[in-house]
């Protein structure tokens, strides 16, 4: 595979690079694709991908995005027209080598399915580039991450559940359909402890509210994040496209680097449980109460029976309670 891991990291690790400090040498390059990877003359590593007429020029400390302009590689002497050129330079290029090889790789391949959300994607993970690739991603965050990416893997139907998961990371409900709404709760306690809000459990008409319940026990070698998602092999490359630019609108980072939180697998798959809003304890409202956010304990509660499009999405994988 051209755009493998190996050989973009070879492509990156060259030490053949132009005289010219903005000359580009791409040792691997797709020219109907529009997409090579490589080193310039200042000897950062760098990202051709299709042109973006909709981005902007971004600039850092460590790193540079050119959204629309033309180059040619100085050791083919092909031109490349329309293209779009991330420069990234990091401190320490010999620790950076790997990880920059694996963005790169997730990158080609979102671009291969949305060419044209490349610069959208660069730009919401500008802050990690200025970094250096340094992972900021708040602990609660990446949890709750890996118990959306759970129940997607374990789910009978994860297609499905892939074109429902939500688009923003503040959307309303986790999964999102025509008569369904699916919120995910995740804890590393061990416990089952979580918070709900008051628009979430509060009734749509025509639609029905389930929550499924997620015990994720931290070990010191399991699966993460990234584990999880390149795991998920059965998927289109649309679809890993989808989950991919998902995950870095949340995080703003990568599947990749997504590896602070390790976790027993097993345990957490037996650990689901899937309840109805009327299964979460509730506080009353008080006269002059708009909204609530609350934390309950949801194991001393049976898990009431889900409508039967949920069961199919889930419960074929589901242990029961």
């Amino acid at each position: 595979m051209i755009f493998g891991f190996s050989n973009i990291r070879a492509a990156i690790e060259s030490d053949k690079v132009p005289a010219a400090e903005r000359d580009i040498n791409l040792p691997v390059l797709d020219r109907e694709m529009r997409l090579a990877t490589g080193r310039d003359g200042a000897r950062a590593f760098v990202l051709v991908g299709p042109g973006q007429p909709r981005g902007q020029t971004l600039e850092g400390r460590h790193f540079r995005f050119d959204p629309w302009l033309e180059l040619i590689d100085s050791s083919s002497g092909i031109r490349l027209p329309d293209v779009c050129v991330l420069r990234f330079r990091p401190i320490d290029e010999s620790e950076a080598v790997d990880a920059v090889a694996a963005v790169f790789e997730g990158l080609i391949q979102l671009t291969r399915s949305m060419p044209g959300a490349l610069g959208d994607v660069i730009a919401t993970m500008e802050a990690l580039f200025e970094s250096g690739l340094k992972s900021r991603v708040a602990r609660e965050t990446e949890i709750g991450l890996a118990g959306e990416l759970l129940v997607i893997a374990e789910a009978v139907s994860f297609s499905t559940l892939v074109q429902t998961w939500h688009s923003k990371a503040e959307g309303r409900f986790d999964f999102s359909s025509q008569g369904e709404r699916l919120e995910v709760k995740t804890t590393s306690a061990s416990e089952r402890v979580h918070w709900f809000g008051s628009e979430q459990l509060a009734p749509i008409p025509g639609a029905c509210t389930t929550f499924v319940s997620i015990l994720l026990p931290l070990v010191e070698s399991g699966e993460t994040v990234a584990s999880v998602f390149a795991g998920m092999k059965d998927l289109t490359s649309e679809e890993q496209a989808r989950v991919r630019r998902i995950i870095i609108d949340v995080t703003k980072e990568p599947p990749e680097l997504l590896t602070s939180i390790v976790f027993d697998r097993a345990v957490a798959r037996r650990s689901l449980r899937h309840f109805t809003a009327q299964g979460i304890p509730t506080p009353e409202a008080v006269p002059g109460v708009g909204r609530m956010r609350w934390e309950a304990k949801v194991e001393d509660f049976p898990a009431h029976q889900p409508p039967a499009g949920t069961r199919r999405l889930l419960d074929g994988r589901t242990p029961k309670p």
